[in-house]
């Protein structure tokens, strides 16, 4: 095979691979992405890869991903290269770049990002204008106020013809620079990432991928969503079988020892801190002061130590803690969690059931809540799953001058012991009960959000693995029968 076609095929490799790297943010960052796009033909000059957020979220932005791919050692980035135009009738990729952003920025209500992505790295020796922590222009060569970088600057607007200086000044701020990104580091990024999401992971299954980004851009699939993905993941046997699976296992103990086949890489052994039964703490101080600081730590040397982000998670313990689990090896970790319920393996990562679906009961039916007949600057919900807590909820409210607003939830299908069928059935509690507590801590500016539960234990887990970015304190509240005391305070 000629020199020249092995170089193009090495830089078309390249760039599948990275489409599908950031394809894989559909798994990585769902609650962020909602589709992706590859080939993208409504992106001007910036078009080999397209991140949509979902659409409810106007501060994140769509990022687009321009690949170049080079074959000689001796090429490097510069304000040269970037305004070099290879012949008199082409643009440089910084006009190209400059036509995009007017493009889409006529297009496009939200936020918008544009990213060159290559192999090849930038020449920081005479040119150090990009800031490698952040991937973006160093913030006073965008402003203008280094005298060091005026006449770089000064270059790069009378080259795309910028007369406007706020229109370049913006244009200038959605510059990203992900370069140096060698096809070995790549391929270790891609593998490391579709490991922590329990696919398979080796040079073959590199090829694979490779593949399946070619079928969607011949197929001109016009959006990549995480369904799209999965369907694609199954077609080509993909998926590591639940034995092979990387994992951890976790044993955690509030009630009683239990005897697992399989003994644990990590022990939470807290039976002591408990009265008899294991309801109720010796010192209710520890819930924050000892508890919470070793979760908080195991979690931090499972990351250190290990890549494994399937987290098996075993034991006999309380709603309250397994919460504080669920919130501690959450999914933005990324981490996926397994729990032994009703005789199944649950897992947080299982597709959302449709017919499943949770329900808001309290008066008025809105997600405001009901008032308290207070102007207290936390917020309170209460989620009945097994059984019907609204009364002792309400009764720990009306006690408490800082609760301003009631939100009380149930399944459609009505409370009731086996409500919850599957892990799909979890999936959704947890989706709908996050959406439901964003929308009232913002409508009540609420600092403080309690939240009582009654339910299995495992959806105490996955409720916690949702409760990221929804409020600044997260007071979790366990049931001392008789009435609830305060446990752990998750902020």
């Amino acid at each position: 095979m000629p020199k020249k076609t092995t170089s193009i095929l090495n830089g078309l490799d390249y760039q599948h691979l990275q489409s599908w790297f950031l394809t894989l943010e559909l798994m990585q960052h769902p609650d962020n992405v909602h589709h992706i796009c590859v080939e993208d033909d409504k992106a001007g000059s910036v078009d080999d890869v397209t991140v949509f957020p979902h659409t409810s979220d106007v501060e994140l932005p769509s990022r687009f991903y321009q690949v170049k791919f080079h074959t000689s050692p001796d090429t490097v980035y510069s304000t040269e290269e970037l305004c070099r135009c290879k012949t008199k009738t082409t643009k440089s990729l910084l006009q190209k770049f400059w036509n995009t952003w007017l493009l889409l920025r006529s297009k496009h209500q939200g936020k918008i990002e544009l990213y060159l992505v290559s192999n090849t790295g930038w020449n920081n020796e005479s040119e150090a204008i990009i800031d490698p922590d952040h991937e973006t222009l160093r913030l006073d060569f965008i402003s203008g106020t280094n005298a060091m970088y005026a006449d770089l600057r000064k270059k790069w607007q009378d080259h795309i013809g910028a007369s406007d200086e706020s229109e370049f000044v913006s244009f200038l701020q959605t510059l990203h620079f992900r370069l140096g990104r060698v096809p070995k580091e790549l391929k270790e990024r891609i593998s490391e990432r579709m490991q922590n999401h329990g696919l398979k992971y080796s040079d073959t299954d590199l090829f694979t991928v490779i593949g399946i980004v070619k079928e969607w851009i011949t197929g001109a699939v016009a959006e990549i969503t995480l369904t799209t993905l999965d369907a694609k993941l199954s077609e080509h046997d993909l998926k590591l079988p639940p034995s092979e699976e990387p994992s951890l296992t976790i044993h955690m103990n509030t009630i009683k020892d239990q005897v697992f086949s399989v003994p644990p890489d990590y022990l939470l052994d807290w039976k002591d801190h408990f009265n008899d039964g294991g309801r109720q703490l010796k010192e209710p101080n520890n819930w924050n002061a000892v508890l919470l600081p070793e979760l908080k730590s195991m979690e931090k040397q499972v990351s250190r130590s290990a890549s494994e982000r399937l987290i098996r998670a075993r034991g006999a313990a309380r709603l309250s803690a397994w919460m504080a689990f669920g919130h501690t090896f959450r999914k933005v970790g990324p981490y996926v969690i397994e729990m032994d319920q009703y005789g199944q393996l649950w897992r947080t990562d299982a597709r959302r059931n449709d017919d499943f679906s949770m329900s808001i009961v309290s008066e008025g039916g809105t997600t405001e809540g009901e008032n308290a007949a207070k102007n207290g600057s936390a917020v309170a919900v209460g989620i009945s799953l097994t059984h019907d807590i609204s009364n002792d909820v309400r009764e720990f409210v009306n006690a408490h001058e800082d609760i301003g607003s009631l939100l009380l939830l149930a399944p459609k299908t009505g409370i009731a012991q086996k409500c919850i069928r599957n892990a799909g059935d979890l999936v959704s509690m947890a989706e709908d009960v996050k959406s439901s507590l964003v929308a009232l801590v913002k409508k009540r500016k609420a600092k403080r959000l309690y939240i009582f539960y009654c339910g299995p234990m495992s959806g105490a887990c996955f409720l916690g693995h949702q409760l990221n970015a929804v409020c600044s304190e997260i007071q979790i509240m366990e049931d001392q029968q008789p009435g609830y005391a305060p446990s752990f305070l998750l902020a």
